[in-house]
């Protein structure tokens, strides 16, 4: 059986579109399926659209959370449910193509353990995200590390051993899947897909959102932003040593350099490196500090399923 997992947060305007197409390459695949969407805490009467969808739709399971947990937390709360072999996990907008799906399941069928889907353009994104969702990018690309791609999207499909070991040993309160797949080192595949424009609603990622995910993912995967120290260390004593020099040749000369300018400045650059590190250092500590606390994840309100 395929499960294809949907985490939905307000989009009420776009569910019935998402259903209506993805039932239907659903249909054409020819092979048992369950649809668990996961609501999470939405206040737009997505809820009870779901509540009507599992009343009309035997395929149609839901989760409900009892507030606004985050995509991560919802995801990993419909693989949790998943009862089938295969398990898909797609968002509700239509930006990732249910058309996608029959060529992901004839991948793992294939032999591949598990299959991510890579955004081959950010067209459809509106001017001032993409600008900012590229900047975003290239940052991920330089302080992650050697193969981590960042154009995977939250758009996959795993086997079900592949789901047990997330969710069994992969603990953390703080998650970005994306990356962790990457990381797992089972044999993988990757497709190109181009995302779908938006039919209704908006983005629930703001320039906010992506600044914090940025934050999320250099915390879970990299420690190279601790080791900016060192080198903003080398670059300062470079500098006072240049300035030292100057100042000695200057002296030596009967020209004497005015100490005002060179202690402000001195002064200055210190100050700003001092609070670049105390705010990259301060982000890792808040990492440790929500995972020592071992708060669960998510809470369910309530489940709507059918008997398999």
């Amino acid at each position: 059986m395929l499960s294809i997992v949907v985490p939905l947060y307000n989009e009420v305007e776009v569910l019935i579109s998402f259903h209506d197409v993805l039932y239907e390459v659903l249909n054409k695949i020819k092979e048992p399926f369950e649809l668990i969407y996961v609501d999470d805490g939405s206040t737009d009467g997505t809820a009870q659209l779901l509540e009507e969808l599992h009343q009309q739709c035997d395929k149609v399971n839901v989760i409900f959370l009892t507030a606004n947990f985050g995509h991560e937390a919802a995801m990993v709360a419909g693989l949790n449910a998943a009862r089938g072999e295969y398990i898909f996990c797609m968002d509700g907008d239509l930006q990732h193509p249910p058309s996608m799906i029959p060529h992901m399941f004839q991948k793992i069928k294939e032999g591949y353990e598990l299959v991510l889907m890579r955004k081959s353009s950010l067209k459809t994104y509106p001017l001032l995200r993409l600008l900012a969702t590229r900047v975003y990018y290239c940052l991920l690309k330089v302080v992650l590390p050697h193969g981590f791609d960042p154009y995977i999207s939250d758009f996959f499909v795993i086997k079900k051993r592949i789901r047990d070991i997330i969710v069994r040993q992969y603990v953390e309160r703080t998650r970005l899947l994306r990356g962790i797949l990457q990381s797992l080192g089972f044999k993988k595949a990757v497709l190109d897909y181009e995302p779908g424009w938006r039919k209704a609603g908006k983005s629930k990622y703001s320039f906010t959102s992506l600044g914090l995910l940025s934050l999320e993912m250099l915390s879970m995967f990299s420690e190279k932003p601790l080791r900016i120290g060192i080198l903003l260390g080398f670059l300062m004593a470079l500098f006072a040593t240049i300035v030292g020099i100057y100042s000695l040749v200057m002296y030596f000369i009967d020209k004497p350099v005015s100490g005002y300018t060179t202690i402000v400045v001195l002064l200055s650059l210190v100050s700003a490196f001092q609070f670049i590190l105390l705010g990259i250092i301060g982000n890792y500590v808040g990492f440790v500090f929500r995972e020592i606390k071992k708060r669960p994840l998510y809470l369910i309100e309530r489940t709507l399923f059918h008997e398999s």
